[in-house]
């Protein structure tokens, strides 16, 4: 290839980089490799991005997306995104929260990293070829707190959940797995206070026409995620709707989705998402095919389901934060009924465990 058609197609990876997220993050990252679930995070991330530069009049708003540890999540919606929406919305400022500061801070660190280097110059900076070019300000230094140079007014804010975020104004709110562990997320306080500090600390933070992403593995029925899937099937018209991304590590079976719109409904004010044969699988996988096969392939995923408990690999990779089915029954052999039948004999029993030992109940 000639000197000239060099240039050019640079030029054209530089251009396309500028307009697709999934481009960008190849240009930016040499080792990035894009599997199907992240083009996919992507086209929604590009609408989230649209939403911003409209004002909320087009584009996605609020995104939920619900997918398994180690799926690459955090670097395509807390670093790689966050970096391509200030190239294209400087003065857009941008607040990512997570469970804790040293991991929201380590995002918005890779944030500041990636606008500093050639690559990214390259595509936003003083070496491409865009007028407004995109540059870090002299004194931000601080990892946690940093805006871009003049006269862009964008910037990252970096705060845990429960951190103080208060005169902070943000165009994009992130939340990144808001629990560390199962221990936080089964503490009913727990989630409670970060469901209190989302609503008074977080939510109220948005500007005029902001967008909230929310990505995190799910870990019980009322988590973040449910806590919004309840709101979204209340009976408040001015609940946030949120496109849902839900892509469970193996694609469900048949008989694993909701029958209908109604259980779909139902199963909302539980907590949980799970779409109905209609709406199918987000990837239109066929059952059983793993997400992510180059790297946790069917076989992988067995192996690990078969070395954690059900309701583990259901929160965590199916994101069902709820049995299936258990060691004695399934849950679809109960049935839900509205009252008593006529004719019970109600009966009770009580063991009161008196005995010697100290610890009896």
């Amino acid at each position: 290839m000639t000197k000239a058609n060099e240039a050019k197609a640079e030029l054209a990876r530089r251009t396309l980089a500028r307009r697709k997220l999934i481009a960008f993050s190849e240009y930016l990252l040499s080792w990035y490799g894009a599997a199907p679930h992240h083009k996919m995070i992507a086209e929604k991330l590009e609408q989230v991005e649209r939403y911003i530069a409209t004002k909320g009049k087009e584009g996605i708003g609020r995104l939920v997306i619900q997918v398994h540890p180690r799926s690459g999540k955090t670097e395509i919606v807390s670093k790689i995104f966050p970096s391509w929406l200030l190239g294209r919305q400087p003065d857009s400022r941008v607040i990512l929260t997570s469970y804790g500061a040293d991991l929201a801070t380590e995002n918005s660190r890779s944030v500041r990293n990636y606008l500093q280097s050639e690559r990214y110059q390259n595509v936003f900076g003083a070496r491409s070829s865009v007028d407004d070019s995109v540059s870090l300000s002299d004194d931000s230094r601080s990892a946690s707190s940093w805006s871009l140079a003049d006269p862009h007014r964008g910037g990252v804010v970096a705060a845990g959940v429960g951190g103080g975020i208060t005169g902070k104004g943000a165009h994009l709110l992130i939340l990144d797995d808001p629990f560390k562990n199962r221990e936080e997320a089964e503490s009913e306080d727990h989630r409670a206070r970060v469901i209190s500090w989302w609503n008074s600390s977080a939510y109220t933070r948005l500007e005029d026409g902001a967008a909230i992403v929310i990505i995190h593995t799910r870990w019980h029925p009322d988590d973040v995620i449910g806590h919004l899937l309840q709101k979204m099937a209340s009976d408040d018209p001015l609940a946030d709707q949120y496109d849902v991304l839900f892509l469970p590590a193996i694609a469900l079976e048949e008989d694993e989705y909701a029958p209908n719109e109604e259980e779909f409904q139902k199963n909302l004010l539980e907590g949980l998402y799970l779409p109905t044969m209609e709406m199918g699988d987000a990837l239109g996988r066929k059952a059983g095919e793993a997400l992510w096969p180059e790297k946790y392939s069917r076989e992988a995923l067995d192996k690990i389901a078969a070395n954690i408990e059900d309701y583990e690999f259901s929160s965590l990779y199916q994101q069902l934060p709820r049995l299936l089915s258990g060691g004695f029954f399934d849950q679809k052999s109960f049935k839900i009924i509205d009252h008593a039948p006529e004719g019970l004999v109600w009966m009770g029993y009580l063991d009161i465990a008196l005995g010697e030992s100290e610890r009896a109940d």
